[in-house]
């Protein structure tokens, strides 16, 4: 599975897969071993710890003396995480004002086909159809201020022959 991050300001794309004895993280074989709110990475014999804190949004991990901050890239929940099974749930990906939603119920949409713009820290997002399908409705109007990572609409995706 290909999880993508926000990490700072910077987007990060990943691929994760269960592989040997633990994930492979890109081409790497990563242990991972969780206690409360401490990791045990291990890498062949190289074992570092890290620890993680959750508020909600964010991660906040500490490893090897160094911070990070990540979260999940918004934008998109995938089917098991607050979407139902076989719809593509579009999310605020900060608190903004919504400019204008292209779709209305019942709009076909191609991967990429703009769906909404909307203005955040001075400047306009473009949210995009993550996949091909029928716009099941969108929640928000122009002009409507959104919290982050609210749900402003839903995609129910095309069967495979396209339907």
């Amino acid at each position: 599975m290909i999880r993508c991050f926000q990490v700072g300001r910077r987007e990060v794309e990943v691929e994760i897969r269960k592989g040997g004895d633990g994930w492979l993280v890109g081409d790497r074989e990563i242990g991972i071993e969780i206690t409360g709110d401490r990791l045990l990475l291990s890498e062949g014999k190289r074992k570092r710890s890290a620890y993680a804190v959750h508020d909600g949004n964010w991660w906040w991990i500490w490893l090897d003396g160094i911070h990070f901050r990540l979260r999940r890239k918004p934008g998109i929940a995938a089917a098991g995480e607050g979407a139902h099974a076989g719809e593509a749930i579009i999310q605020a990906p900060m608190t903004g004002r919504i400019l204008r939603v292209r779709v209305q119920a019942g709009d076909r949409v191609a991967p990429g086909s703009e769906l909404l713009q909307m203005e955040a820290m001075k400047m306009v997002y473009t949210l995009s159809a993550p996949v091909a399908g029928t716009v099941q409705g969108f929640s928000c109007r122009a002009e409507e201020v959104v919290e982050a990572d609210q749900v402003l609409g839903e995609i129910v995706p095309f069967k495979e022959d396209g339907k």
